[in-house]
């Protein structure tokens, strides 16, 4: 089996100017598909399942965009990308309060006046949930003998949105604390999963 990937010497640049700025240094670089491979194999191996094939899917929620990388048990299968992600919130409640689009964020954060209860935020959650389901759905109609059942993500916290997506997709959440080992526990696991995963393949450690 082989997994490559490539990117501009630039952007690396860019990220070895910011960390050295940080007072770090730029060691490995490695792809958000490893990243989550790394935190599934480690999990997988925590349970005794070394050789579970089960397909399942890590849902990543980003401000612009969701992505959805789906595994076949620790090794990656594919990824798809939906155009939706958490700004869809920040502008629904930007409209509905009439404030700008950051202050909007802030309020999505603290849930200011219980906006992510409010009816508005609940359409925002449904669209992304729909989105969701039709990548399912399309990922099961061209691997007709395997399913998707699974899916692992932390939706920024926002209890209402996990909900939903539970409701409309029919499907297994799984929270991300779910993958980590109690040692690596963290308030927001969601936040930190990709780098857990990354920095444990660059250096080749175990999250066991």
């Amino acid at each position: 089996e082989l997994f490559a990937c490539a990117i501009l010497k630039t952007t690396v640049e860019g990220y070895r100017a910011m960390l050295h700025r940080a007072g770090f240094r730029l060691r490995v670089l490695t792809v958000t598909e490893c990243a989550y491979g790394a935190v599934l194999g480690a999990y997988l191996r925590r349970m005794g399942a070394e050789n579970d094939d089960k397909d399942r899917c890590i849902v990543s929620i980003g401000h612009r965009s969701t992505h959805l990388y789906i595994y076949h048990g620790a090794a990656f299968d594919s990824r798809r990308e939906i155009d939706v992600g958490g700004r869809l919130i920040d502008e629904q409640i930007a409209e509905h309060c009439g404030v700008d689009i950051h202050l909007a964020h802030s309020y999505m954060r603290s849930d200011y006046n219980g906006v992510l209860e409010a009816d508005y935020a609940r359409e925002a959650y449904s669209r992304l949930a729909v989105e969701i389901m039709k990548a399912v759905n399309f990922y099961n109609y061209n691997n007709r003998d395997r399913e998707l059942h699974d899916l692992c993500g932390g939706g920024g916290g926002i209890e209402p949105m996990l909900r939903t997506i539970v409701e409309t997709t029919r499907l297994t959440l799984h929270p991300v604390s779910e993958l980590l080992s109690q040692q690596l526990s963290t308030e927001e696991p969601w936040t930190y999963l990709r780098a857990i995963g990354g920095v444990s393949e660059g250096i080749k450690g175990g999250l066991a």
